[in-house]
């Protein structure tokens, strides 16, 4: 697992947003210095007219570049509105490293014209909840490479009815997730994806339940193969059990 950053950051369409977009975030800082607010990753991103409400007090900025927003240790609401001039191409690594963050609500985000969700939140370790809508539109997105790697505090993500229609890349997607649950793909159409671009996709993710079918049509390389195991052990009325197990 690496969360490596991006080098399509910059990069847009010539595709508009019309409407100004939105999401709210809870953070929780830890004790100590004060904490800024944007990663430099998330800076670099071109927008404007940017408004912040940090526990509903009101900033206003050109950009987010401009602000020097610090805030102290303990839980923050925070939510945040942002005009693009053209329409993004990537979110690649825009919250990468993260560890304030602790939920955050993209219902309001538009997604449909990315290409790119490469190491998003990546290494984001507190992060436990992710709100999108049910039938999230990110058909133009062929990478979702470490997307949620190293989220170690998610236990469960809505993703069965995203519409995934470009899809190539999946590598390492929830790769050090060890406390997710539940993630279900199972109507996903990864048939033209290569194991190699599914590679590691639930790499240790020890918790993960309900991902039986997948295996049985072809993982890909997708689990870990004490994952596998028990799915074909559970498949074999006669397979002996582990020594361990034995009476």
């Amino acid at each position: 697992m690496g969360c490596s950053g991006s080098n399509a950051l910059g990069q847009f369409t010539k595709k508009y947003y019309n409407e100004p977009q939105k999401f709210t975030a809870q953070y929780n800082f830890a004790a100590g210095e004060e904490n800024e607010l944007f990663t430099a990753k998330f800076k670099s991103f071109r927008h404007t007219n940017c408004l912040v409400k940090i526990d509903d007090k009101e900033y206003k900025a050109e950009n987010a570049e401009t602000f020097k927003l610090k805030v102290g240790a303990g839980e923050h609401k925070i939510e945040i509105e942002l005009k693009f001039n053209e329409g993004i191409e990537t979110m690649d690594s825009m919250f990468e490293g993260n560890e304030g963050l602790v939920s955050i609500d993209l219902t309001n985000f538009g997604l449909k014209h990315l290409k790119s969700l490469k190491n998003v939140f990546c290494g984001c370790k507190n992060l436990k909840t992710v709100t999108m809508k049910p039938d999230t539109d990110v058909s133009m997105c062929e990478d979702f490479s470490n997307m949620f790697a190293g989220c170690s505090s998610l236990e469960t993500i809505e993703l069965s009815s995203w519409n995934i229609a470009a899809v190539a890349n999946t590598t390492s997607m929830f790769e050090g997730c060890t406390n997710l649950k539940t993630a279900d793909i199972s109507k996903w159409d990864l048939s033209k994806v290569p194991p190699a671009s599914c590679a590691k996709m639930f790499a240790n993710c020890p918790a993960l339940t309900g991902f039986e079918e997948i295996v049985k049509k072809n993982d890909k390389g997708m689990f870990d193969a004490d994952l596998v195991a028990k799915v074909g052990d559970a498949a074999d009325p006669n397979a002996q059990p582990a020594l361990e197990d034995r009476a």
